[in-house]
């Protein structure tokens, strides 16, 4: 990635592609997803299988 941006939009592209194949409703649905990982809220996190390194998030990322 060559900008915090670009690191968005291809996130973004992933945590919405179950949703586009009309598998969940919403991407936090769609267990395998990581996309619970980049929510504010420990209790969002929590349940999500797969654990994402934030430390290595760039420093303007908001997710």
């Amino acid at each position: 990635m060559r900008h915090a941006k670009e690191f968005n939009d291809r996130l973004t592209y992933m945590h919405l592609n179950p949703v586009r194949r009309g598998l969940v409703a919403k991407p936090e649905q769609w267990r395998w997803s990581s996309c619970q990982n980049f929510g504010l809220e420990q209790k969002a996190r929590a349940p999500c299988p797969i654990e994402i390194d934030h430390v290595l998030l760039p420093a303007s990322y908001r997710g």
